[in-house]
């Protein structure tokens, strides 16, 4: 059966349990020197998960549209082209390849790729009202749009 409780006036008079004191300073994670203000974003979180700086530079690959449709190119092997190996490798590594993000844009690109699925209905093979994708990308415009122009107060 629980304890009852103590009545207010003996409350004020009686210092705090030892027991629970000590439990509550071994439970606080907190450093001192930690303000708490700022959490990372998932940007930094994975970017130090992937053993990249939150703004380092990473390589892309060619898009179709930057690649050269010369006849000589026909006859090399698709193995000696080794722009092909270098997605997501950083840039310092590779300084003359020109088709470069900075790693929290592409992870940023990403997600909205990945949101951009969830709003459209027939990806979950629903058909209710023709455009509630175009609200929903509208949305996620908006939201890319408030995430970079934001300011903190």
């Amino acid at each position: 059966m629980p304890t009852s409780k103590r009545p207010s006036s003996r409350a004020a008079e009686s210092e705090p349990d030892p027991k629970r004191v000590e439990t509550d300073q071994t439970n606080n994670t907190t450093n001192d020197n930690d303000s708490g203000s700022e959490t990372p974003d998932e940007a930094t979180l994975e970017a130090l998960e992937n053993e990249f700086e939150p703004y380092e530079y990473v390589c892309l690959n060619i898009p179709p549209y930057g690649r050269d449709t010369d006849e000589d190119d026909e006859d090399q092997d698709p193995e000696e082209n080794s722009d092909d190996d270098l997605h997501k490798k950083p840039a310092s590594e590779h300084p003359d390849h020109k088709f470069i993000i900075p790693w929290s844009a592409f992870k940023k690109y990403h997600d909205y790729c990945r949101f951009a699925t969830y709003v459209d209905p027939d990806a979950f093979d629903m058909y209710i009202y023709n455009d509630y994708q175009a609200y929903g990308t509208i949305q996620l415009v908006e939201n890319a749009y408030s995430s970079t122009t934001s300011t903190k107060q």
